[in-house]
């Protein structure tokens, strides 16, 4: 496969784990709209950081953007972002899809494997955690937190399999620093989970 200057798109492939799972037509679909999203935030001015799992893009200056770790396909990457001289923290997660492992048993896992932070040292955890909403294991991950769709969500809220989705697997959870005003899941036109994304007010009105 090649794009229109002929360069393999192959080589330069960034792409989630799955990627070898999919037909060859989907993958390239998957790269155009990588590419896309790229020149559109880079046309907009943010800034963009590839930790190799997560693309990270923002208007703010990045601070550190980091994996924390990545054992047995756990993966959990730490962002922290100046906002006008304050620190906003992102925990960015991404777990096993495997249906033949027990939730909890990589909720135990990760957190006993590395620190996890609590609602005091995140504003907001967000990623693919092929747990569904409301399970005890996210809690036993990251107590404290509220989940962003049951604060702002409507709906049935579902963000997998894309095509039909049937269970929320992908979450944003937020700490009392994190007002959430607005939350909805779409259709990115590829892939095989939807997309999410909030809008919200940070640091939260104490009223």
């Amino acid at each position: 496969m090649a794009n229109e200057g002929g360069e393999s798109m192959m080589r330069n492939w960034v792409l989630p784990e799955y990627v070898e799972d999919v037909l060859p037509a989907e993958a390239a679909r998957v790269e155009r709209l990588r590419r896309c999203l790229l020149d559109r935030f880079r046309a907009h001015g943010y800034e963009l950081l590839n930790t190799g799992t997560f693309l990270v893009a923002s208007r703010w200056p990045l601070v550190e953007v980091r994996n924390v770790t990545g054992n047995e396909g756990r993966i959990v990457g730490l962002i922290r972002i100046d906002i006008d001289g304050d620190r906003f923290t992102i925990c960015a997660v991404d777990l096993p899809s495997d249906a033949r492992l027990s939730r909890m048993g990589i909720a135990e896992a990760l957190a006993d494997e590395t620190h996890l932070p609590s609602p005091s040292e995140a504003d907001c955890v967000v990623g693919d955690f092929n747990i569904t909403r409301g399970s005890a294991s996210l809690t036993r991950m990251f107590p404290g937190f509220r989940n962003a769709f049951d604060c702002a969500g409507v709906g049935f809220g579902a963000t997998w399999p894309r095509r039909l989705p049937l269970l929320q697997l992908d979450q944003m959870l937020v700490s009392d620093r994190l007002e959430p005003l607005q939350y909805r899941i779409f259709d990115l036109g590829s892939r095989v989970h939807r997309a999410h994304e909030m809008v919200a007010r940070w640091p939260r009105d104490p009223t």
